[in-house]
């Protein structure tokens, strides 16, 4: 089958050579290969047991580059348990590796694979991964499917994570102005609500591109919309990392709502 490289071996899979730590190394790789086998054992004979025991699994076959035995572990934690958001990101980033950008290569079981990660993990950088993927293709000229509702799924999902939202609108928004240019005024007015949203200099170049003569602010205007979000952005943080590993959901609804109020009167005003 496949093999994903790990350091231990050569790109071409052979165990590398010239090193007095050799017959260590080869040990070594021999003691995780069978400690591998023994729990892989174990999980296939009672995989309702706990999440844990396949993640350990798939992280140590992860390291040998077993991608066969690597896929079916994932599978089956996949058939199990809801897989954590770091198993679906080395799951997305291993299958990528070996797709590479071939363009005869059948890309499908990798969509698949992409709308499975953010169906079962909606988070901002598994969401970053899928558009990353769109992106990229869509650069070397290559065919791929995508659309302002799956932007707009894309960040009404991971679009308000405090340190990976950024990078999500950034994508959708590229992507946005790539596949439909008529398709960034409504994702420039997500953006306007977001308060993990974009810098200062990019949000005045998606104001002057936004048509709603009811959000048709003017630079001064911005200024004062950006300032009274960032605000609530650091009261939002504020209350995130006041948690100290208790839930304090309430305070951060109420700060969210404040946000939310100020933006509908901003906008009244902006229609007046």
């Amino acid at each position: 089958g496949e093999q994903l490289a790990p350091e231990a071996l050569q790109e071409d899979g052979s165990a590398s050579s010239g090193n007095s730590s050799d017959s260590s190394d080869d040990e070594d790789e021999e003691v995780n290969e069978t400690a591998m086998a023994v729990l892989e054992d174990c999980v296939k004979a009672s995989p309702n047991l706990e999440a844990s025991s396949h993640e350990l699994l798939i992280k140590g076959l992860r390291n040998l580059g077993a991608i066969d035995r690597l896929r079916a572990a994932r599978e089956r934690l996949a058939a199990w348990f809801q897989p954590a958001e770091a198993v679906w990101l080395d799951w997305l980033d291993d299958e990528n590796q070996l797709l590479g950008v071939d363009q005869s290569n059948d890309i499908k079981p990798y969509l698949a694979l992409l709308e499975r990660a953010t169906q079962s993990c909606g988070r901002a950088r598994v969401w970053s991964r899928r558009l990353d993927f769109m992106h990229d293709r869509l650069k070397l000229g290559l065919e791929v499917h995508v659309d302002l509702a799956m932007l707009q799924r894309a960040v009404n999902e991971g679009g308000y994570d405090l340190e990976h939202g950024p990078e999500l609108w950034d994508i959708a928004l590229q992507l946005g102005q790539k596949i439909s240019p008529n398709s960034l005024p409504a994702l420039a007015r997500q953006a306007l609500a977001a308060p993990v949203a974009i810098d200062r200099i990019k949000m005045l170049s998606l104001l002057e591109a936004e048509s709603d003569a009811a959000l048709n602010l003017t630079a001064s205007e911005a200024d004062k919309f950006l300032a009274a979000r960032k605000a609530h952005r650091k009261s939002l943080q504020k209350s995130i990392q006041g948690r100290k590993g208790q839930e304090k959901e309430p305070a951060t609804v109420f700060v969210w709502l404040q946000h939310l109020d100020e933006l509908q009167g901003r906008r009244k005003k902006a229609k007046a």
